[in-house]
């Protein structure tokens, strides 16, 4: 069919067109990851606070711990790490490999969270 031959797009077809070309495919991936990252950062955080032990008993860990004794803590894991995607995106620009770094970024950040994680007293008994 020749371009001359296609009729206009209707108004809802020119809002979907403007919604796909702000919204790049990478971008809604890179939000889906976040929000498994910090799916899983919480989880790492809940499996040490409610181990066999019982998880901490006081101090810097029993202070960690308290941020996942609540339901909400769900979300705030998994906006906290949407925003550190929304943050970088925004820092990025258009940078040629913003979304490898921010993707690199946010996965640091689940390292860091590991890593603070295995090094509070008590996860290795």
């Amino acid at each position: 069919m020749a371009a001359t031959e296609l009729r206009p797009l209707t108004v809802r077809e020119q809002r979907a067109a403007a919604v796909l070309r702000r919204v790049f495919p990478a971008d809604a991936v890179l939000v889906a990851v976040a929000a498994l990252l910090g799916t899983i950062a919480r989880g790492l955080v809940s499996a040490y606070c409610n181990g066999p032990t019982g998880g901490p008993q006081g101090g810097a860990a029993a202070s960690y711990c308290s941020t996942v004794h609540h339901g909400w803590s769900w979300g705030a894991f998994i906006a906290a790490a949407i925003a550190i995607v929304a943050v970088l995106r925004l820092l990025g620009g258009r940078r040629r490999l913003r979304r490898p770094l921010t993707l690199g970024l946010l996965v640091m950040a689940l390292v860091a969270n590991t890593a603070i994680v295995l090094s509070l007293p008590g996860y290795t008994t």
